[in-house]
């Protein structure tokens, strides 16, 4: 008779000391969240300003990775050249963007995700990088320094993410595309 009191009262002292704890502490976890009203993070701002011709770095904004390269005039002049030779590229103008409605050619910013199987591209390798082309290893891809497939199995070009200029030297990376203003 002893034992199952002793049983009894060390699971009440057991559950009386959990609903203590946690009455303790949820108000402080509760304080960790962020206040109802705030608005959550939809873009990220990056600077691009100490990035110097012919380097690229790769990004991982918003759970996604992304290139950003400063193209070196030989490049650009590499890419100009393909859309003459090859008359179903997409046009390097339409890949890039630059501040105010300017484009800038000198930086091309892409999503270094594959299409298939979420590879990354990997830069300055493969056929094209030479003229700061990107290439993926597992079905063989090679992208030119627009990120135009030039050579492989893929059909998709690398894609371009939502993003826009806020000043020359910084970019704001949108988690998805930028509603129209109204």
């Amino acid at each position: 008779m002893e034992l199952g009191r002793r049983k009894f009262l060390f699971l009440t002292t057991g559950a009386v000391a959990g609903v203590g704890v946690i009455a303790i502490s949820r108000p402080f976890l509760g304080h960790m969240n962020p206040a109802g009203d705030a608005p959550s993070r939809q873009y990220t701002d990056v600077d691009i300003s100490d990035l110097k011709e012919g380097e690229q770095i790769l990004l991982h904004i918003h759970s996604r990775p992304v290139l950003i390269q400063h193209r070196r005039p030989s490049d650009i002049e590499a890419v100009r050249r393909a859309e003459i030779e090859h008359n179903n590229l997409q046009p390097d103008r339409d890949r890039i963007k630059g501040f105010d409605g300017e484009k800038d050619p000198r930086f091309i910013i892409l999503s270094a995700k594959c299409d298939r199987w979420g590879y990354i591209a990997r830069p300055e390798s493969g056929d094209f990088a030479e003229e700061g082309g990107w290439f993926c290893p597992h079905y063989v891809d090679h992208f030119d320094g627009s990120g135009r497939l030039r050579k492989g199995h893929q059909t998709n070009d690398l894609k371009i993410p939502f993003y826009e200029y806020i000043s020359p030297t910084k970019v704001r990376f949108f988690k998805s595309p930028k509603p129209p203003k109204i």
